[in-house]
C-alpha cells in the first residue's frame, strides 16, 4: 500500500510539474526590444518597459507616470503595432528554444507607475481563429489585428 502512495504522490507532483512549466514566466532579453524601447521611452511619461513570455504568449509592460495622457497612450500603442511583426516575434520564440510554434498572442499592457493602475490593455494573434492547426491564409492573421480589453 506505502509503495502505491509514493508512485501515485510521485505522479501527481510530476504532472504538476509538467502542468506549471507552461506558466513560467520569462524575462525577454533587451537586445530583443532595444529599437522598441528606445521609441517609447521618446514619450515623456514613460518610466519602465519590460517584456516577458508565458507560453504561448507575449506580454509588454509599459509603465508610464501620472502625467500621461490620452495621446500618449496612444503612441505608445503605435509604436507597439511597428514592433510587433511576425519576423520580430519569431526570433523572439526561437530564443525561448523549448517553444518551437508561433508566439500565439501578444499583450500590451500600461500602468500608470504610482500604484500600478492599468491605463490600458490591448492584444493581437497570431491566428485569426483559436484553430492554431489550421494554417490556412485565411486563418493567419500574423498581429495585423489589434483589439483593445
Amino acid at each position: 500500500m506505502k509503495r502505491h502512495s509514493a508512485i501515485l504522490l510521485a505522479v501527481i507532483v510530476f504532472i504538476s510539474l509538467l502542468t506549471s512549466a507552461c506558466g513560467v514566466r520569462k524575462r525577454v532579453p533587451g537586445r530583443f526590444y532595444s529599437e522598441y524601447q528606445s521609441d517609447v521611452f521618446k514619450i515623456r511619461s514613460v518610466t519602465s518597459v519590460s517584456q516577458f513570455f508565458r507560453k504561448p504568449r507575449l506580454y509588454i509592460e509599459v509603465y508610464v507616470s501620472d502625467a500621461a495622457g490620452d495621446s500618449e497612450i496612444e503612441q505608445i500603442f503605435e509604436y507597439t503595432k511597428k514592433y510587433v511583426k511576425v519576423g520580430k516575434m519569431n526570433s523572439i520564440g526561437k530564443h525561448f528554444r523549448w517553444w518551437p510554434e508561433e508566439i500565439s498572442s501578444v499583450y500590451l499592457k500600461i500602468f500608470q507607475s504610482p500604484g500600478k493602475k492599468m491605463l490600458a490593455e490591448y492584444y493581437t494573434e497570431y491566428f485569426a481563429t483559436s484553430d492554431a492547426t489550421n494554417r490556412s491564409p485565411e486563418n493567419l492573421d500574423q498581429y495585423r489585428t489589434w483589439y483593445k480589453r
